[in-house]
């Protein structure tokens, strides 16, 4: 069962989508697309949490997570991102190497950017400000 909520953020509307198992999917919108479903406690912690991370307040956050979606190697990517500090920065190949396997640097990136948890998940190494970054994918994709 999939459950969404959609809030105004600083950086745009988000969309936050949940399954029995955790949150499963956030997209920024620059327009609402759902409405909040019936007060779902995972859907407003996650709210809450994603609120304190913009204003300054939080560099972790304490969510379970569904990454059932994704490829194995995918998801080996992403749990590997979640470990990095707050702040630090890795490269692909770093995070290739990571998991054992060297000449995976690019196919590392492409699971880095099929990340279906912008926020709770650090995006591509190349991004040294997170809400930065953000704000600008979520201009870039939605531009007209």
């Amino acid at each position: 069962m999939t459950i969404k909520a959609c809030f105004e953020s600083p950086i745009g509307w988000i969309t936050v989508e949940r399954s029995n198992k955790g949150i499963s999917r956030i997209d920024i919108h620059t327009a609402r697309n759902t409405e909040l479903s019936e007060a779902d406690e995972l859907l407003q912690q996650c709210r809450e949490e994603i609120f304190e991370y913009l204003g300054g307040n939080r560099k972790t956050f304490s969510l379970p997570l569904d990454l059932g979606g994704l490829t194995g190697f995918q998801a080996a990517v992403l749990k590997l991102a979640l470990e990095i500090p707050y702040g630090e920065v890795r490269t692909y190949g770093e995070l290739a190497n990571t998991l054992g396997k060297p000449a995976a640097s690019r196919a590392v990136g492409g699971a880095m950017a099929r990340n279906p948890l912008p926020l709770l998940i650090p995006l591509p190494p190349r991004y040294r400000s997170l809400r930065c970054a953000h704000w600008l994918l979520c201009r870039r994709r939605y531009r007209h």
